[in-house]
């Protein structure tokens, strides 16, 4: 009888998760249109975290209705001893931000090359009241220091990328020239003073370079985990993963399905 009410309640529950995520797609179109209505300068996203108005770009969306889902963010979360953190790809700021909350954290680097996006990065660690923990550092991250060419679609901060080929690419992107560090550059911004090092990576395609950087950096022993963005349209995933078992990460997650997803890589003491 017991294990009846279990089963009822687990049904219920898997039930009613799925009607609020239907109900809450539905609803999100009018409750943006509303809060663009409104001319609200700063919203919270479902994470808890508050931004500055961006209605019209598409990762903005992604954070307010919480499009990336929990997985990570509660992961970064929960840690329960002194990390450092370093979100390559960081955007707006969500996870950067979410890790500076941690009262673990001792510092969060965010690196964002875009100067659009890196505005609004850097007003997001303000408005949340963490710029004592977190760092916003405009610059990418590359084999070859020196400057590059970023494209982003409009109203697509998420998608921007160096040279990708991409079809849907039309003559109204934006093209800017960013500045770009290698592992030396990583060892002149991050001092790691010993802490375990927690790595987000989401570089569109480059996942494989940053990686490489990361670990040929003078902190490389200290990274215990790297979360990063896979695309199998990009990047070779196995050739990444055996790069991270040389480099002594014994144990590797897939978080999500199909041909883009996200992979959770640990380095187990």
């Amino acid at each position: 009888m017991a294990a009846s009410r279990k089963y009822n309640h687990t049904k219920k529950l898997k039930i009613f998760n799925r009607l609020s995520k239907s109900i809450r797609w539905r609803i999100f179109p009018f409750t943006l249109a509303v809060k663009k209505w409104m001319r609200l300068r700063v919203v919270k996203s479902v994470y808890g975290v508050k931004l500055l108005s961006n209605y019209e770009d598409k990762t903005f969306q992604f954070y307010l209705r919480g499009s990336y889902g929990y997985f990570y963010w509660n992961r970064i979360a929960e840690i329960r001893e002194p990390f450092i953190f370093l979100d390559i790809g960081a955007n707006q700021g969500l996870y950067a931000i979410g890790a500076a909350m941690n009262e673990y954290c001792i510092v969060s680097y965010a690196f964002e090359p875009m100067p659009s996006t890196y505005e609004f990065l850097v007003r997001n660690i303000c408005i949340n009241g963490v710029e004592r923990k977190c760092v916003p550092i405009e610059r990418a991250i590359g084999r070859e220091a020196g400057e590059a060419t970023l494209i982003m679609k409009p109203n697509h901060s998420g998608g921007a990328s160096f040279t990708r080929a991409d079809s849907k690419l039309n003559t109204e992107v934006l093209k800017r020239r960013i500045k770009v560090i290698n592992y030396e550059g990583l060892n002149e911004f991050i001092d790691s003073l010993g802490h375990r090092i927690v790595v987000k990576v989401d570089v569109e395609g480059f996942e494989c370079e940053v990686i490489e950087q990361l670990n040929a950096a003078s902190f490389a022993q200290n990274i215990v985990e790297i979360y990063f963005e896979v695309d199998e349209a990009w990047v070779n995933v196995d050739e990444i993963i055996a790069y991270l078992e040389k480099a002594g990460f014994t144990k590797f997650e897939k978080i999500g399905s199909g041909n883009h997803y996200d992979m959770l890589a640990l380095r187990e003491s």
